[in-house]
């Protein structure tokens, strides 16, 4: 079972990782030693890698980061963030709706029609209002 540990060291600036690798059928337990940096000669073609991970640790990784709180420079964001704004969303549609008084019943296109008319009506009114209370002083 590979295990990646991170956490964010902020005195550092860094963050630092632990990878463990459990082979419980040989009843082994490993961990990887700290990264050696060696100078090479500018011209020297690619090296091999200086490490690879299996899916499931990648994945893993990615976790680790997004619960340390790095996010994506670009992208989308996950599914559960864009979930999250779609039931928000829906949900401040039901309230605008039932403050409108708009049913349910209707389809969604005449509600929208509706919801419209019914908020260009309440703009109106505190315009309205608003022109009584100049005249006033």
């Amino acid at each position: 079972m590979i295990q990646l540990f991170c956490k964010r060291s902020p005195w550092q600036r860094s963050v630092e990782f632990v990878y463990t690798e459990t082979w419980a059928h040989q009843n082994r337990f490993m961990v990887a030693e700290p990264l050696k940096l060696h100078e090479i000669p500018a011209d020297t073609e690619m090296p091999a890698p200086t490490f690879a991970l299996p899916e499931d640790g990648a994945q893993k990784l990615m976790d680790s980061l997004w619960r340390e709180g790095f996010r994506p420079t670009e992208g989308t964001g996950s599914a559960g963030a864009l979930a999250a704004v779609e039931k928000h969303l829906g949900d401040m549609r039901a309230i605008a709706f039932r403050y409108l008084e708009i049913g349910e019943d209707t389809d969604s296109a005449a509600r929208v029609e509706k919801a419209v008319e019914k908020f260009e009506s309440i703009v109106k009114e505190m315009r309205q209002g608003r022109n009584d209370d100049r005249t006033r002083v």
